[in-house]
């Protein structure tokens, strides 16, 4: 996968950037970014580089593939998701931030799981994840991606909600 660095604008200009509240004295140093596999949503990829830029926080982009062995086999295609995580990791990039990427492969129900073990390891102090709409017995279950990463996940998880379709 892509990496690239470079330097931020400095501490203190992530609640101007952004508009969320910090904690006084906090700093997120490694923030992962939680990617699907049809590839990063753009309000995730931009609220990254956002609270990243002004902190010099390193971001870390990770995708999970989930395969049933029976209709999948053992063998994914990493290529798609790779290509658009090193796109995304360019974009970084050229704003100015260190980043990398991460294809994962893990069984159908696990690509959370093995995410959050990833964010563990990595250091991150926080993971941002674009909530897609699921479909409503998805949600009532409490099954979407989104919510088993809020879960399973031991540092704080910032859920956005997807950019809307667009209608002509």
């Amino acid at each position: 996968m892509s990496d690239s660095s470079g330097d931020g604008d400095g501490p203190g200009a992530a609640e101007q950037v952004t508009g969320l509240p910090r904690a006084s004295g906090a700093r997120w140093r490694r923030i992962l970014l939680a990617v699907e596999p049809s590839g990063p949503s753009a309000s995730a990829l931009d609220m990254a580089r956002a609270l990243a830029l002004p902190l010099q926080a390193e971001v870390l982009m990770v995708c999970a593939i989930e395969l049933h062995p029976r209709y999948d086999g053992l063998r994914a295609d990493r290529s798609e998701p790779a290509r658009q995580i090193d796109e995304a990791v360019s974009t970084l990039g050229r704003a100015g931030l260190a980043a990398r990427g991460e294809v994962l492969v893990t069984l159908v129900g696990e690509g959370a799981r093995a995410i959050a073990e990833t964010a563990t390891t990595f250091g991150a102090e926080l993971v941002i994840v674009a909530s897609r709409r699921a479909p409503l017995l998805v949600r009532a279950l409490g099954a979407s991606f989104a919510q088993r990463m809020a879960r399973v996940c031991a540092v704080p998880v910032l859920l956005l909600p997807d950019e809307p379709a667009h209608q002509p």
